[in-house]
């Protein structure tokens, strides 16, 4: 996704007529759903919705209320809570866990990489996301913590700032193996079918909550409402189902702040594997 530029003042009261942002903190490759996605919730009654392409301080935006609807990771919905709400969450298609919004971290190396089970890659050289990223960094932190592994199990890997840049690395070989959302790389496969050729899941973590499609808390009641009757009856309607296809979905459903529990508690693993032992 290619950052965009936001200058903007004071965000405008958010009365029932005011127009709404829509943008995604999530990988580039689902932007053409949200794009679509942003056109649909604008065709509800008395609504006006456009998708904005993250800007580089995409995070400050959507805490300020100057976007105010946002697709993005559970842990940065977690860690904001206090000013966002989640309306809901996709079903990925071919999940294993039918009609659930959950996702996993896949943990990825090369097709023809010797390694068979995660332990094999002690010592790899390791190429993540960021360590802002839940599925990218912090779920591997938390299942070592779980598994009684230490944290130099990673080495010192490198951080490529997203999931399709590690993808990247791993199949040019400049890294032999990282962890990915699951959707991300099921999406990767389907939009680029020599990936899929070239690359294994070696395992997964989870299932985790999918990352929710997120409102401000200021945005008006009714208003988050309809927002969340639109996105979870679009598989209802042919131009829905589309719509979801371009993303690997099947459908939305409701989530509520309870929902991303696992991730607070995966959180609070990782943060205990990265403090250490203590006296």
């Amino acid at each position: 996704m290619t950052a965009a530029t936001l200058t903007l003042g004071a965000p405008a009261p958010l009365t029932s007529a005011a127009p709404l942002r829509l943008t995604s903190l999530l990988a580039a490759n689902a932007e053409p759903h949200y794009l679509a996605l942003a056109s649909l919730l604008a065709g509800a009654p008395d609504e006006t919705v456009t998708f904005l392409p993250a800007p580089d301080d995409a995070l400050q935006v959507v805490r300020s209320a100057q976007v105010q609807l946002a697709a993005l990771c559970g842990l940065l919905y977690v860690q904001h809570r206090a000013e966002l709400l989640p309306l809901a969450a996709p079903v990925p298609a071919g999940s294993d866990v039918c009609g659930r919004a959950v996702y996993a971290s896949a943990v990825v190396v090369r097709r023809d990489h010797p390694a068979r089970r995660f332990g094999d890659l002690t010592g790899a050289a390791w190429v993540l996301n960021e360590r802002a990223s839940f599925s990218g960094y912090v779920a591997l932190l938390a299942a070592l913590e779980q598994r009684g592994l230490p944290l130099s199990v990673l080495g010192r890997p490198d951080f490529s700032g997203s999931h399709l840049a590690s993808l990247a690395a791993v199949r040019e070989g400049r890294a032999e193996a990282t962890a990915v959302d699951s959707t991300v790389l099921a999406l990767a496969f389907v939009q680029t079918p020599a990936l899929s050729a070239d690359l294994r899941v070696l395992t997964t973590f989870g299932p985790y909550p999918a990352p929710p499609i997120v409102a401000h808390r200021s945005l008006p009641g009714p208003r988050r409402e309809a927002i969340r009757r639109t996105l979870t009856t679009l598989h209802h309607h042919r131009r829905g189902r589309e719509v979801l296809a371009l993303a690997g979905l099947t459908a939305y459903v409701p989530v509520t702040p309870r929902d991303y529990l696992p991730i607070r508690e995966a959180a609070r693993r990782a943060a205990a594997l990265e403090a250490g032992p203590h006296d």
